[in-house]
């Protein structure tokens, strides 16, 4: 992982950490998630319009498909999370999800992308997960269980579109970065619309209420979560998808931060001595990709 790599990480881990702490506060949080991703669309139509016009980019049969799966992983991922955050902390679900995430991404880039690892960075990534583990191992709270499994499942769709992403953006015939981003958030709105209308219906009402009870939020939101998305996008393209996916893990560093802080959770020994072993991790991925 190179310095610029880690910088486009740090500078994504940093918003994503704090749309999330904003999304922990929702009351109905799937709803919250639907309307941000809906300002998100509306406010990148414009620029995919512009684009297409101006200069568009090339979408193979195979680009298509990975924009339609990408979103179908993400929408999952949002429903996954919201759910995993109403049984347990952010500072709980959040490091547990990022943190799984690299295992999966290792398997599935490795076996479908030859996206392979060495000894060293295996090693870095190691100590990463060992600090995610002693994070998620200090939660002492009623719903854990439950809220720990939810967080499970968000990392398995996190390395999901991950390792997707990385796909289109190393094609021969490249998608355009704009385009990909707009046409994901739509396909993310469409899943996650009939996620909540299988779930329990009212999907329309729902979101009214949401966006009515905080706008401004889930305005802010809507702007946060593509530009986190990009950033990794960036970076996907300079960077094994195991590093990226492992270097995201700064965020549980941000969310135990955010958490202690802004939302007063508590944090133990335990979980402080995880969030040294990730930045320990994290420090040994970039010092590797300098050198």
């Amino acid at each position: 992982m190179t310095p610029l790599v880690f910088f486009l990480i740090l500078t994504s881990a940093s918003v994503h950490v704090g749309w999330n702490a904003l999304g922990k506060r929702s009351n109905d949080k799937v709803a919250f998630a639907l309307g941000t991703l809906l300002v998100s669309t509306l406010l990148l139509a414009p620029v995919f319009v512009i684009r297409r016009l101006a200069s568009p980019g090339v979408w193979t049969g195979e680009a298509l498909l990975c924009v339609v799966v990408s979103g179908l992983f993400e929408a999952l991922y949002f429903a996954l999370l919201f759910s995993a955050y109403q049984h347990v902390d952010l500072s709980v679900a959040y490091p547990l999800s990022r943190g799984v995430a690299p295992v999966f991404a290792l398997i599935a880039g490795g076996l479908l992308l030859q996206d392979w690892i060495g000894p060293a960075e295996g090693v870095a990534i190691a100590t990463i997960l060992l600090g995610v583990g002693a994070v998620s191992l200090s939660a002492g709270q009623k719903g854990t269980r439950r809220g720990l499994m939810f967080a499970l499942a968000t990392g398995a769709m996190i390395a999901g579109y991950h390792v997707v992403d990385r796909r289109a953006m190393t094609l021969p015939q490249r998608p355009d970065f704009y385009e990909f981003l707009f046409l994901n958030r739509v396909f993310i709105v469409i899943f996650l619309s009939l996620i909540l209308a299988l779930r329990s219906g009212g999907v329309y009402k729902r979101l009214v209420a949401e966006c009515r009870r905080a706008p401004r939020t889930v305005v802010a939101v809507g702007l946060m979560t593509p530009l986190a998305y990009f950033l990794i996008l960036l970076a996907l393209t300079r960077s094994n998808v195991t590093y990226v996916s492992a270097g995201r893990n700064i965020g549980i560093v941000l969310s135990t931060l955010v958490g202690k802080i802004a939302l007063q959770e508590k944090v133990s020994r335990g979980r402080w001595a995880g969030v040294f072993l990730i930045l320990a991790g994290i420090a040994a991925l970039v010092f590797l990709g300098a050198h």
